[in-house]
């Protein structure tokens, strides 16, 4: 995937993207454990204590081997490879899984563990929102959601796919504020005779593809200050995180 230069103030990102703390090592997002194998080449990377590099992984197995349940309808029949060896390796989660299964006619459905889907959304975003954005999303209060894409509404669905028209510029010299576009827009004369106007807006970046069917998403700037990040896990889970400075 494509690697910009971070141009702004050197002391962003000198604590772990996570807890705020000291940092010791520095962790890829999004996991790996999310993605197939061969990996996408340059994937990003953010400052992490070892404490926090290493909690997530129980929760970011759960949620890999989760989506791809729910994708197919079933535990025992996943395609990825990468799932069925950690499934087949840890009968413990293939059995959760299993207990979690329910049928209803002809539609499936999972059983989640809440707390857990939200920890990792909750990592992937403020790890998007430090590299993209530059912003630190620790201490602050998140709203978390996530459905399937396919239960979405086709208006909100169009607006959740739609990159977000900015009145708040990012923070100078992120990547963010160098993928940022414009667009001019022509406004109809306000009178009778009167001159055609233009309008610049600035938009800013659109979904950013780490690997094709299994992993892409967006960081922006709303109103307000108001950090967003958009998340899609294997054209399945559609995810957002939102904070209001």
């Amino acid at each position: 995937m494509e690697q910009l230069r971070f141009l702004g103030d050197d002391r962003i990102g000198t604590r772990c993207t996570y807890c705020g703390l000291d940092f010791d090592s520095r962790d890829h997002i999004p996991s790996r454990v999310l993605l197939d194998e061969p990996y996408p080449s340059n994937l990003p990377v953010v400052p992490a204590c070892s404490e926090c590099n290493s909690g997530f992984s129980l929760d970011e197995e759960y949620v890999a081997c989760l989506v791809e349940c729910a994708r197919v309808g079933a535990v025992e029949s996943v395609e990825r490879p990468k799932i069925r060896r950690i499934l087949a390796t840890k009968p413990a989660l293939a059995a959760a899984l299993h207990s979690a299964k329910a049928v209803h006619g002809q539609e499936v459905s999972f059983s989640i563990e809440s707390d857990r889907l939200k920890n990792v959304i909750l990592k992937l975003a403020r790890g998007h929102a430090l590299y993209e954005l530059a912003e630190s999303a620790y201490g602050m209060r998140p709203t978390i959601a996530a459905v399937p894409i396919g239960t979405i509404s086709p208006a909100i669905l169009e607006a959740f796919e739609s990159p977000v028209v900015m009145d708040v510029v990012p923070e100078i010299g992120s990547r963010a504020m160098q993928r940022i576009q414009v667009a001019s827009v022509r406004l109809a004369p306000l009178g009778k005779g009167g001159p055609e106007r233009v309008a610049n807006l600035f938009v800013q970046p659109g979904w950013i593809d780490v690997q094709p069917e299994r992993y892409r998403y967006m960081a922006a700037v709303g109103s307000c200050g108001q950090i967003i990040v958009r998340i899609v896990l294997s054209e399945y889970l559609a995810c957002e995180v939102l904070w209001t400075t």
